[in-house]
Protein backbone atom coordinates (compact mmCIF):
# COMPACT_ATOMS: atom_id res chain seq x y z
CA UNK A 1 0.00 0.00 0.00
CA UNK A 2 2.95 2.06 0.70
CA UNK A 3 3.99 2.16 -3.13
CA UNK A 4 0.62 2.99 -4.42
CA UNK A 5 0.25 5.71 -1.70
CA UNK A 6 4.09 7.30 -3.12
CA UNK A 7 2.71 6.69 -6.80
CA UNK A 8 -0.40 8.75 -6.05
CA UNK A 9 -0.33 11.74 -4.09
CA UNK A 10 -3.46 12.65 -5.24
CA UNK A 11 -5.08 9.81 -2.36
CA UNK A 12 -5.23 11.77 0.85
CA UNK A 13 -6.24 8.55 3.01
CA UNK A 14 -6.38 5.17 3.99
CA UNK A 15 -9.88 4.68 4.52
CA UNK A 16 -11.82 1.27 5.49
CA UNK A 17 -15.35 -0.25 7.08
CA UNK A 18 -14.95 -2.49 8.97
CA UNK A 19 -16.31 -4.29 12.48
CA UNK A 20 -12.81 -4.29 13.20
CA UNK A 21 -12.65 -0.62 13.62
CA UNK A 22 -14.81 -1.28 16.97
CA UNK A 23 -11.55 -3.27 18.00
CA UNK A 24 -8.53 -1.46 20.02
CA UNK A 25 -6.08 -3.16 17.54
CA UNK A 26 -7.14 0.06 15.13
CA UNK A 27 -6.38 2.36 17.63
CA UNK A 28 -2.86 0.84 18.02
CA UNK A 29 -2.49 0.81 13.87
CA UNK A 30 -3.32 4.68 13.97
CA UNK A 31 -6.73 4.68 12.76
CA UNK A 32 -9.34 7.81 13.90
CA UNK A 33 -12.66 6.63 14.45
CA UNK A 34 -15.89 7.73 12.86
CA UNK A 35 -18.78 6.05 14.76
CA UNK A 36 -21.23 8.58 13.90
CA UNK A 37 -21.18 8.45 10.07
CA UNK A 38 -24.02 6.18 9.31
CA UNK A 39 -23.13 2.59 7.60
CA UNK A 40 -26.08 1.68 4.84
CA UNK A 41 -27.54 -1.76 6.57
CA UNK A 42 -26.48 -3.53 3.21
CA UNK A 43 -23.24 -3.09 3.62
CA UNK A 44 -23.03 -3.63 7.89
CA UNK A 45 -24.66 -7.03 6.75
CA UNK A 46 -22.36 -7.93 4.04
CA UNK A 47 -19.81 -6.88 6.54
CA UNK A 48 -21.30 -9.10 9.33
CA UNK A 49 -21.59 -11.80 7.05
CA UNK A 50 -17.97 -12.04 5.88
CA UNK A 51 -17.38 -12.01 9.90
CA UNK A 52 -19.04 -14.65 10.87
CA UNK A 53 -17.78 -17.12 8.03
CA UNK A 54 -13.82 -15.89 8.96
CA UNK A 55 -15.37 -16.57 12.72
CA UNK A 56 -16.11 -20.54 12.64
CA UNK A 57 -12.88 -21.18 14.46
CA UNK A 58 -13.85 -22.89 17.64
CA UNK A 59 -11.28 -21.11 19.66
CA UNK A 60 -12.76 -17.43 18.70
CA UNK A 61 -15.80 -16.28 21.12
CA UNK A 62 -16.18 -13.00 20.77
CA UNK A 63 -19.40 -11.29 18.90
CA UNK A 64 -19.85 -9.27 16.32
CA UNK A 65 -22.71 -7.14 16.13
CA UNK A 66 -24.00 -3.92 13.70
CA UNK A 67 -22.81 -1.49 16.27
CA UNK A 68 -19.39 -2.70 15.83
CA UNK A 69 -19.47 -1.93 11.83
CA UNK A 70 -17.69 1.58 11.57
CA UNK A 71 -15.65 4.04 9.33
CA UNK A 72 -11.87 4.14 10.22
CA UNK A 73 -8.93 6.32 8.52
CA UNK A 74 -5.77 7.55 8.30
CA UNK A 75 -3.94 10.26 6.44
CA UNK A 76 -1.86 9.34 3.65
CA UNK A 77 0.99 11.19 5.27
CA UNK A 78 0.53 8.86 8.64
CA UNK A 79 0.12 5.87 6.89
CA UNK A 80 3.23 6.34 5.47
CA UNK A 81 5.41 7.55 8.28
CA UNK A 82 4.11 4.41 10.13
CA UNK A 83 4.06 1.83 7.43
CA UNK A 84 6.76 3.03 4.78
Amino acid sequence: MTEILKERPHIKAVIGVSWMMSRDITDRLGFEKFPDIPIEEEQKTSILGMASQARQDKDYHKGVSKEDVMLGAMSQDQFLERYE
